[in-house]
């Protein structure tokens, strides 16, 4: 990844997550079948066909909120086959970075506005305790910045190509590692989080989670730990930490994600 000096200090949110997806991360579907195994499912005779993630994340100079759905196309959402999903995502952003005024550089505080639309097809497979799900498809994101930001790489509207990779690895009934990583052809963003989980009962799990997130013009690492509550229909999750990005500015983090299989 190659980094412009002009936007080192900007705060970017909604794409990099799925993030999901994210960043905004959204909490990862490849939790399915893990949880599906350990609490017992009222309507286990019923195939539940779709899933539904919505979540937020906030920092000092961030906002974001994310939705996606997700269908499969054939059986049951927590067997393996395929997946269609489309998401959207919408966040805000301020940053300080110098800028010439014609005697000097000074430094100017800009305020951006993001949002992204993504369509995508998706295989689920599981191998013993290891669930994965891969997607690819395309995605279009739009950054407007206040005042406008010519030295900024990050701005406008771009459609691209976009991948997103799930994982959920069980660690006999008490622990879990789950992964969620996407990359985006527009700008350029990135982003992954990985999570070790410890399940206090079946249906509350506890643990800690790192993650990285970045695009042209912006690269940053989170750390922090997180709590779920999870029942045969979905799971909510909660999340914070800290956070330090390229410039070397630090804050907290906070994010919430809710998910529902019907």
């Amino acid at each position: 990844m190659v980094f412009g000096t002009a936007g080192r200090h900007l705060r970017s949110t909604g794409v990099a997550c799925a993030l999901l997806s994210a960043v905004l991360f959204k909490p990862g579907s490849g939790e399915a079948l893990a949880q599906g195994a350990l609490i017992p499912d009222p309507k286990a005779g019923e195939p539940r066909r779709f899933e539904i993630s919505v979540g937020g994340d906030a920092t000092p100079h961030s906002t974001s909120v994310f939705a996606t759905m997700t269908a499969s196309l054939a059986g049951d959402i927590r067997e393996d086959g395929w997946r269609v999903r489309i998401g959207g995502g919408y966040g805000t952003y301020s940053y300080t970075s110098p800028r010439w005024n014609g005697a000097a550089r000074v430094p100017v505080a800009f305020d951006g506005l993001q949002t992204y639309a993504d369509l995508l097809l998706g295989y689920h497979v599981t191998i013993g305790p290891w669930i994965v799900k891969a997607y690819v498809g395309g995605s279009y994101e739009r950054h407007d910045l206040t005042p406008f930001d010519l030295e900024n790489p990050v701005h406008g509207g771009r459609a691209g190509v976009k991948a997103v990779l799930e994982t959920w690895l069980s660690i006999g009934e008490t622990a879990f590692v789950q992964t969620d990583t996407s990359w985006s052809q527009m700008f350029e963003a990135y982003g992954t989080r990985a999570r070790l989980g410890y399940r206090l009962t079946p249906s509350v799990s506890v643990g800690i989670e790192a993650a990285a997130i970045g695009n042209l013009a912006h690269d940053s690492g989170r750390a922090g730990i997180f709590a779920r509550y999870e029942w045969a229909g979905g799971e909510i999750s909660v999340s914070g930490g800290g956070a330090g990005d390229i410039s070397g500015v630090t804050g907290a983090y906070g994010s919430v994600g809710f998910l529902v299989r019907y």
